[in-house]
């Protein structure tokens, strides 16, 4: 039964969506304590192109920010996630 269990936990996939931060190292921390897969890419590579790398990794759990601050500016990330999540296969 352990290593059912072990097998499950080293499948999980966790991607981070997120800028360099506490909370990035925290969850990658916590994720590789598990055991899980982590990967991870900065907010600067915009929704789509992020989007879509995770897609081929095919994650279990996502961690993002809601928004970034850019060039005196608020860019909104979490509604576009979520469209775009919604409308993916």
């Amino acid at each position: 039964m352990l290593k059912i269990f072990i097998l499950l936990i080293i499948l999980i996939k966790v991607v981070g969506y997120l800028p360099n931060c506490p909370l990035a190292i925290e969850t990658m921390a916590a994720t590789s304590s598990i055991g899980a897969i982590w990967s991870s890419t900065s907010p600067d590579f915009g929704v789509s192109g992020v989007l879509d790398r995770f897609h081929q990794i095919k994650p279990k759990v996502i961690f993002s920010v809601e928004a970034v601050s850019y060039n005196m500016k608020i860019h909104d990330h979490l509604v576009r996630e979520i469209n775009y999540l919604m409308l993916r296969d």
